[in-house]
């Protein structure tokens, strides 16, 4: 069960957060976590907590083919458009906990707040 004592991530007000909730689209099965949504960019950021020892592609159909160790281990899927939507994946890792992430984004206004999103990418930290 992901708490927010496993990870920091920088969100303004304007993200509501819903806990204990169903996550379906993109996995593979129903898992529980916790929801950011923002109703004004019509953007949502899913996170679950899996176990260490699990890896991101036993709930997502996509290959996390990119990797980046600025500050923790970070495994991520090129971004997945379909007609009204950008999606991207994410695994965040250490040793001792893994926190898959959803990002989607409304593809009319991705570009516009391309850098708000990177932003919220670059500012999450799992806590280990």
């Amino acid at each position: 069960i992901l708490k927010e004592a496993d990870f920091e991530i920088l969100l303004d007000s304007t993200w509501n957060k819903l806990e204990n909730i169903a996550i379906s689209n993109f996995v593979k099965k129903k898992l529980n976590g916790m929801k950011f949504i923002n109703g004004k960019m019509g953007a949502v950021i899913s996170l679950v907590a899996i176990a260490p020892t699990d890896s991101a592609e036993n709930y997502f159909n996509e290959a996390l083919k990119n990797l980046d160790e600025t500050k923790s281990v970070m495994r991520f899927s090129d971004k997945l458009i379909d007609n009204k939507n950008i999606y991207q994946l994410y695994e965040f890792s250490c040793p001792s906990k893994k926190i898959l992430m959803i990002l989607e984004t409304p593809k009319l206004t991705y570009e516009l707040n391309k850098t708000h999103y990177e932003q919220i990418i670059n500012s999450f930290l799992i806590k280990c």
